[in-house]
């Protein structure tokens, strides 16, 4: 079984939910990883996610972000970039 890190998923300035990532792979990826589980319907029932949230979300869209231990990216219209 692959190890696992946590990363933080960020909606206009507030973590919403934090996710369980597969650690070994690139930054890129494990956010890519994060939109994948982050969309579609009651996304945050899914048992890699432990949500932070009071009311419920919406899905991962444009200008939101990941935090990858001290690491910030944000989903572009270029895909994931780091800030």
């Amino acid at each position: 079984m692959p190890r696992k890190e946590i990363v933080a998923l960020i909606h206009d300035s507030k973590t919403v939910a934090m996710i369980s990532v597969i650690r070994s792979l690139p930054d890129v990826d494990k956010c890519i990883m994060v939109l994948a589980m982050s969309t579609g319907k009651r996304w945050w029932d899914d048992v890699n996610i432990i949500p932070m949230f009071d009311k419920e979300p919406r899905d991962t869209k444009l200008g939101d972000q990941v935090l990858v231990k001290n690491r910030k990216y944000v989903l572009t219209i270029n895909g994931w970039e780091l800030i």
